[in-house]
């Protein structure tokens, strides 16, 4: 009897020591770092969270080390053991040594483990303190922009850690991509812009943004000089007949005979409007060489029956809606030929909607161009085509009453007047006069070093 109760005893003393001493399962404290990930600023808080469901936390202490010298950020003992989430938002005020470091954290439990010490939870990040912002310089002077139209902004964004930089014209971004290839500098960009026709702003606030993996943020103005831009009105007249078969046709089982003209304000605004957002997509990533030479062409002999305008629609003698036409409508003949307006490679190749049969050439760094309503199309996605080359025929797919191609020039996806590319002296003037003063501008900076 007294051996069988020695051999319990045996047994609960192994089993106290073993709680107390041996960790057994799975640590109940969690730390999760939501900043930083690999590079640190002190213009960004460190961001945190500390769990421990079970006991509670009791203790916290954070540290940073840079070369080999501790720093603390953060210690506090929490008395209540309910405190089960922590939440830390820690703003590093002090002077911190660019370069390598760790982020030391070490959480302790209420529990009774580690000879009632509690567990403990200790974590070591590597980052990499960056503090220093990158730093932009504009290289092409001011630009002169017509709302509705195009312009250029050439720069440097020079850090070694830079992680993104782009263009904004007030809330809309427009990307900006290494222009290596024309000024042979890897710190150079290009960005194409413009001023979205359908905004009506006071102020257009163009801007360079370059962040670096630290979060470090850097601004730059562009100059620009905006000139109003007056939208010639037309007046597009809806029939039943347009209603009952290009309308039907476009929407198929989808078209309510009970309600035809919310039928057409599905096509001509709601389809219109998704149509655009995924050309826009589409836009959005070009190569980063400029493919083009010269001014854009258009096929001869065709008569222009739609510019970039404002067109309101009626029916019944009532106005139904109100839309903006982004490109000029070019006619001649049924299924004249279509070429491409310069050299580029064919982004998209196939139907979009009210856009129908619809041909997208990337022109390089951003700048593309559109051709819609065709019938055949003889180019495939990802094919080089050469300035004049046959790419199409016109036709009447998607929303087209008549036969005719309708052709647009995107800027990072923003519809923007093709009669400004149609245009050698314009061409000349605001885009290419840009890119030799950025390189005289680049030379110049160079000198300037010894």
């Amino acid at each position: 009897m007294k051996k069988g109760l020695i051999f319990v005893f045996i047994v609960i003393l192994i089993g106290i020591l073993i709680y107390l001493f041996v960790p057994i399962g799975k640590n109940p404290i969690s730390i999760n770092i939501e900043y930083p990930v690999e590079y640190f600023t002190n213009k960004k808080p460190i961001v945190l969270s500390i769990r421990d469901k079970q006991t509670g936390i009791k203790d916290i202490e954070i540290k940073l080390i840079a070369l080999d010298t501790p720093i603390e950020l953060y210690k506090r003992h929490f008395e209540d053991k309910d405190m089960k989430t922590v939440n830390l938002r820690l703003q590093v005020k002090k002077q911190l040594p660019q370069g390598e470091a760790h982020l030391l954290i070490q959480v302790r439990d209420h529990s009774t483990k580690n000879l009632f010490k509690g567990n403990v939870l200790s974590v070591e990040k590597k980052i990499i303190i960056d503090t220093i912002s990158p730093r932009i310089v504009i290289l092409s002077g001011a630009n002169r922009v017509k709302v509705g139209g195009a312009g250029v902004a050439i720069f440097q964004a020079k850090d070694k850690n830079l992680k993104s930089v782009y263009l904004t014209v007030n809330e809309r971004k427009f990307n900006a991509y290494p222009a290596k290839s024309l000024f042979g500098e890897d710190d150079v960009y290009l960005s194409f812009f413009g001023y979205d026709i359908k905004n009506k702003l006071k102020n257009w606030r163009t801007t360079v943004v370059a962040t670096d993996k630290a979060g470090n943020i850097s601004l730059a103005h562009v100059p620009v000089f905006w000139e109003s831009f007056k939208l010639r009105r037309r007046t597009v007249k809806v029939t039943k007949s347009l209603i009952e078969e290009k309308i039907k046709e476009i929407l198929g089982d989808n078209f309510n005979p009970q309600n035809p003209l919310q039928s057409f304000i599905s096509v001509n605004r709601n389809m219109r409007e998704e149509d655009e957002k995924q050309i826009e997509k589409i836009c959005q990533d070009s190569v980063t060489k400029m493919l083009w030479h010269g001014r854009f062409i258009h096929s001869g002999g065709c008569k222009v029956t739609s510019t970039f305008e404002i067109r309101d629609y009626i029916y019944n003698g009532r106005k139904i809606d109100r839309e903006y036409h982004l490109g000029y409508d070019l006619a001649s003949v049924r299924n004249a030929p279509v070429v491409a307006a310069n050299d580029g490679i064919v982004k998209w190749a196939g139907f979009l909607g009210i856009y129908g049969n619809t041909v997208i050439i990337d022109h390089g760094l951003g700048l593309f161009s559109l051709y819609a309503h065709l019938g055949n199309i003889y180019v495939r996605a990802g094919q080089n085509v050469k300035k004049g080359q046959r790419i199409a025929c016109t036709d009447t797919t998607g929303l087209a009453c008549g036969d005719h191609l309708h052709f647009s020039i995107l800027a990072n996806g923003l519809f923007v007047n093709p009669l400004e590319w149609w245009d050698g002296r314009w061409i000349d003037s605001h885009i290419m006069n840009k890119i030799e003063e950025a390189k005289e501008n680049l030379a110049i900076g160079k000198l300037s070093k010894y």
